[in-house]
């Protein structure tokens, strides 16, 4: 009896290893909280523990493709194209929604080209904002706050950001002045991928994301990130 006691205690850290995953995803995006929010939920109903680890962009991608750690935390559609040993959950866990923001700034908003006549704020490695503004008047920076502080001084007249980031921002310098336009002039769904020695959890995962969907779960975790970093709780 002592003996299968003592067998039970080494393989112990073995099974509770087996109860969690390694992620990795891309550092410095608040749309990531969102969307690990969302699989926190799912994995527990499927008893497993998330570890997110965060990286610039093309590392967090080695490291989910090759096997290194348990899959890639989000990435958009196609991703599995240039990384096959990656699949694709099926089920969007979140949308990376940009938006303009102006400053007593009126004009038809009409997509990107609508901006050409303006000085515009873009963050700096946002690939989507350097295409969508390619030729031009756009400054590039370091960090959404720094951007909102720019539109604020009338030093650019609008400025390009990811909806969370720049709610945070907003918050931060405690401006109401600045404002969001409508529609967002950029939505992607994201999606979770797993490697895959990890393909046995595939569908299960998917079965999950789909009752968060239907239940309208997934939209109320992001409506609530939101509204924390709009009060900054």
């Amino acid at each position: 009896m002592t003996k299968y006691i003592f067998l039970s205690l080494l393989l112990l850290p073995s099974i509770l290893a087996a109860e969690t995953l390694q992620l990795s995803t891309l550092k410095g995006m608040l749309t990531a909280d969102i969307c690990e929010n969302v699989l926190r939920y799912a994995y527990r109903n499927l008893g497993i523990e998330i570890k997110v680890n965060k990286y610039p962009a093309k590392r967090s991608l080695i490291l989910s493709s090759s096997g290194v750690v348990d899959g890639e935390l989000m990435r958009i559609v196609g991703a599995e194209k240039n990384h096959p040993d990656l699949v694709r959950i099926k089920t969007s866990i979140c949308r990376l929604n940009s938006k303009v923001y102006v400053k007593n700034l009126k004009f038809k908003f009409n997509g990107w080209q609508s901006l050409n006549p303006y000085k515009i704020a873009i963050h700096r490695g946002h690939l989507y904002a350097e295409k969508g503004t390619k030729g031009m008047n756009a400054t590039s920076l370091g960090s959404d706050k720094q951007m909102m502080a720019m539109l604020l001084k009338d030093r650019v007249d609008v400025v390009i950001s990811q909806v969370p980031d720049a709610t945070k921002a907003l918050y931060e310098i405690k401006n109401s002045e600045i404002i969001g336009l409508e529609p967002p002039i950029t939505t992607l769904k994201m999606y979770h991928y797993l490697h895959r020695k990890n393909a046995h959890l595939v569908d299960k995962l998917d079965a999950e994301l789909q009752k968060m969907l239907i239940a309208g779960q997934i939209i109320k975790i992001e409506q609530d990130f939101l509204k924390k970093l709009e009060t900054g709780h």
